[in-house]
């Protein structure tokens, strides 16, 4: 079997690395975590169709305004999002190579991830206005790092696919943000100021990732990207936890089946 072009010193790197024992335990760990994150998230599906979508209990007052730590950390979420995808594009040759599959079977690993995405704009969405902005956000955060890890520690070409996957569901945080932009911004001018302060942070990600991604993979392998933003991932939920608060309303309602544009009227 021919060894993947992917330079001398990065297939190097690749042979040390994936003949560790530390690294064994890393990658049984990931698919662990994945697969109780799979099951979770199967089990709560399971349970709105039985039960419908949950409504917090507690009462939340509509906030003014969005304090500007809330503002980046945000901001960084959706980068986190665009990056993961924008940073290992240019490394999509290779890591076909490394899987053993077509450029054009690796290729469709961005569609799972634009397909998951939209998938989930039209749960998180009504959820969000049920539960509330802050608990979804959290969980969109921990799923992002938890399925960054995977596609990090992924051996086949089918553990990178559910990787990608789960960070598609991930990314349709989109939704419960902009929802939380209309909670703390009533005229249009200020959220559109706010939100444009946040998509030129955001923006970052499809700029400067493919090249960054490229030079890291080039020297380290692929896989080095994904684990910088693993740990960005698993940092940045450390901090939302402290600096996300809770911005819908108490009256909000919405259905199961709810569409996600309703959340951004």
């Amino acid at each position: 079997m021919d060894m993947p072009d992917m330079g001398r010193r990065p297939w190097r790197i690749h042979q040390r690395v994936d003949s560790s024992t530390a690294w064994f335990v890393l990658q049984w760990i990931s698919v662990m975590t994945t697969v109780l994150l799979v099951l979770a998230l199967g089990a709560f599906l399971l349970y709105v169709v039985s039960r419908g979508v949950p409504k917090s209990s507690s009462r939340r007052a509509r906030v003014s305004g969005m304090s500007p730590k809330m503002k980046v950390v945000l901001a960084l979420t959706m980068l986190v999002d665009y990056s993961c995808t924008d940073q290992y594009q240019p490394n999509i040759p290779a890591m076909a190579k490394f899987f053993m599959v077509s450029p054009t079977e690796m290729g469709f690993t961005i569609q799972i991830h634009l397909l998951f995405c939209a998938l989930g704009m039209t749960v998180v969405g009504p959820l969000s206005d049920r539960i509330g902005r802050r608990p979804v956000i959290l969980a969109c955060q921990l799923m992002q790092a938890i399925s960054t890890v995977t596609c990090m520690c992924a051996s086949s070409i089918g553990w990178f696919m559910a990787g990608r996957a789960i960070q598609g569901l991930a990314a349709s945080v989109y939704v419960a943000i902009l929802a939380s932009m209309r909670d703390c911004f009533d005229d249009a001018a200020s959220r559109q100021r706010a939100m444009g302060a946040m998509m030129s942070v955001m923006l970052i990600g499809p700029i400067f990732a493919p090249a960054v991604g490229g030079y890291l993979a080039s020297d380290f392998g692929w896989r080095c990207p994904f684990g910088l933003l693993a740990i960005f991932a698993v940092a940045l939920a450390c901090i939302s936890y402290h600096v996300i608060h809770e911005t819908a309303p108490a009256h909000e309602e919405a259905s199961n089946l709810a569409p996600a544009s309703a959340v951004v009227a």
